[in-house]
C-alpha cells in the first residue's frame, strides 16, 4: 500500500560561514534507490538565518512497512556556484 506525504524542512543552531552576515542556507533532499542516493529536489536559500523554516515542501511515496532511506544536505548558497558544508543528516520513512 502507498500513500504521498509532504516533508516540511528545518534547522537549528547552522554554523556560521560568512564573514560579514550570517549563512545563506539551502537544504538538498536525496532517497536512496538501490543503493544510490538520487536527488528528490533542494529548497529555497534563506538568506542569513541559522535557524531556517524552509517553505519549500517534498511529497513522497510512502510505501508501509518498506523502509526508505532519506538524506539532507545542507549548504551555505552563497551564489555563482560558491557553496559551504554546512552539515547532513539522514533518516528513514517506515
Amino acid at each position: 500500500m502507498m500513500m504521498q506525504v509532504n516533508l516540511f524542512i528545518s534547522a537549528r543552531r547552522l554554523p556560521d560561514m560568512d564573514a560579514f552576515s550570517k549563512s545563506d542556507p539551502q537544504c538538498i533532499v536525496y532517497e536512496r534507490h538501490h543503493g544510490r542516493w538520487t536527488k528528490v529536489g533542494k529548497t529555497e536559500k534563506i538568506r542569513d538565518n541559522l535557524n531556517p523554516d524552509w517553505r519549500t515542501s517534498f511529497t513522497l511515496a510512502y510505501y508501509f512497512e518498506k523502509k526508505q532511506d532519506l538524506k539532507f544536505k545542507i549548504i551555505d548558497d552563497d551564489g555563482e556556484g560558491e557553496a559551504d558544508y554546512l552539515g547532513e543528516a539522514e533518516a528513514t520513512m517506515g
